[in-house]
């Protein structure tokens, strides 16, 4: 009679090697090795001088490794297999923007981009991902001149030109709905932040 740590072994792997809709199907050889595997622990267990323990954590180890094996291969399938297939129309229209935002783009560029209508994209995009196209856009521009003000020297009318904002003016305004603080104030804090992070350093090396 099957003992019954190899039929709890048995009856968890089935739906795998049924390939049930939800689990892990197994490649033809993969599910061979588990069935010697199980059979050997099986033999093992049910053997009136089997060392219980033992035998169990070995079978469970192997049994493990050749689940883990598998998963990882069907997971860099997937991969490949997205990697593979066209962009979505979001995707294409987020692309535009990380890659034209500072230059002032509009939706209505980012839909003649992707071939679409403005109220398509815009409403496609904010189903997507909960945001907005020129909330996209404003991220962007935001975070290239973070990027600026912390590792150049540019003025802040500079900086704000630069990401494609038409104004100091609204370039404050937007920057402090974004960051709590005005452009200047953002640099100072994050400049002394990163001065104090180098000495710390200095003093424990």
């Amino acid at each position: 009679m099957t003992s019954t740590a190899g039929a709890r072994l048995l009856g968890a792997l089935e739906s795998i090697f049924g390939g049930h809709a939800g689990k892990l199907s197994l490649d033809e050889e993969t599910a061979d090795r588990l069935r010697r595997v199980l059979e050997i622990l099986d033999e093992e267990l049910r053997s009136p001088r089997a060392r219980v323990a033992l035998a169990t954590e070995g079978g469970l180890s192997l049994v493990t490794a050749l689940l883990e094996r598998a998963a990882r291969a069907r997971a860099l399938g997937s991969a490949r297999a997205a990697s593979s297939r066209p962009p979505t129309l979001t995707e294409r229209a987020l692309e535009y923007v990380s890659t034209h935002a500072t230059r002032g783009v509009s939706l209505v560029e980012v839909a003649a981009h992707v071939g679409r209508s403005s109220a398509h994209v815009a409403a496609t995009v904010k189903a997507e991902t909960g945001r907005t196209v020129v909330e996209w856009i404003t991220d962007v521009r935001i975070a290239t001149a973070c990027r600026l003000l912390l590792e150049t020297d540019e003025s802040v009318e500079s900086v704000a030109q630069h990401v494609g904002f038409a104004s100091p003016s609204h370039f404050h305004r937007v920057f402090r709905r974004q960051r709590a603080m005005t452009p200047g104030r953002w640099r100072s804090v994050h400049r002394s932040a990163g001065v104090a992070d180098d000495t710390k350093r200095g003093t424990e090396s």
